[in-house]
């Protein structure tokens, strides 16, 4: 038989265990309700999780994407707009199979992670808007979400006239607003429209982050059944994932010990907010 590419994810915390079993218990549902995703390759034990001898590494091997991986940097993804259809297609599946794994799993989706329990809860500390805190307790608008779908987090295909994505990644899926998926994938376009290219900044030529979005709410929108999304709660949870950027790269540049293949990507991102605020201080002409 042929070789068979598959994805090994090693995480070196004992006590994610309980989190990764949920995480692939979730991907094995979106896989048999029709969402594109990779799913965990069960052991010969049948276990979809398993931990080395000594206990430190939680290990799960995951089927590889179908499609082809995106050059961030040629940003087909921002100027063609059948992959901004594509992302709000594929969140609007993956919401609508979500709300059916939390009533048929209640105890699974329970325990999953709140959005702001995540990256060392940064996020604790940010206001949020009374309307949507209201809406938390709303299943049919607050749920489970991905919470990183971008470039990187993807293969595509071309399918007709349209493109079909096969998302990978799903270490953040934790329960938010449904709009703070449309926000994540939103804040790539908003990044290269105000900042430029990743990290040499320079302006993208037909970078439209008005039309990006426009165009995932309405692959969104277009799925049977999908709710319709409240736009201004997406503006305002943009702005959430703006304050997300500037606090997590503050921090980890106050904290030190930056990874190497991460320093140059967050030293940016904090001169680029640097650059930001300067300019919203100075005075409207």
């Amino acid at each position: 038989a042929g070789a068979t590419n598959v994805v090994v994810r090693v995480t070196p915390d004992a006590d994610a265990r309980q989190r990764c079993e949920d995480e692939c218990a979730f991907l094995a549902y979106c896989r048999r309700n029709g969402v594109d995703c990779c799913a965990a390759i069960a052991a010969t034990s049948g276990a979809l999780v398993v931990t080395s001898r000594d206990g430190a590494l939680v290990v799960s091997v995951f089927e590889y994407a179908r499609g082809s991986p995106v050059n961030f940097a040629e940003y087909t993804w921002l100027r063609d707009e059948r992959y901004g259809v594509a992302h709000g297609r594929w969140l609007a599946q993956l919401h609508a199979v979500g709300r059916r794994f939390a009533a048929e799993h209640a105890y699974i989706a329970q325990r999953m992670r709140a959005w702001d329990e995540l990256h060392a809860g940064v996020m604790k500390t940010i206001a949020v808007d009374a309307r949507d805190r209201a809406d938390e307790a709303d299943g049919a608008r607050y749920g489970i979400i991905h919470h990183d779908l971008n470039v990187s987090n993807y293969f595509a295909r071309e399918d007709g006239d349209a493109v079909q994505l096969c998302v990978f990644d799903f270490d953040q899926v934790c329960r938010g607003w449904y709009e703070l998926d449309i926000a994540q994938t939103a804040w790539a376009a908003v990044m290269v429209v105000d900042f430029g290219t990743p990290v040499a900044g320079t302006p993208v030529d037909g970078a439209d982050a008005d039309k990006f979005v426009d165009a995932v709410v309405r692959g969104y929108e277009a799925v049977a059944d999908a709710p319709r999304v409240d736009r201004d709660r997406l503006t305002r949870l943009i702005e959430n994932r703006r304050c997300f950027y500037e606090s997590f790269c503050r921090r980890a540049q106050r904290e030190g010990d930056i990874p190497a293949d991460m320093a140059a990507f967050i030293n940016w991102i904090v001169a680029a907010f640097d650059k930001y605020r300067a300019q919203q201080q100075q005075p409207q002409q």
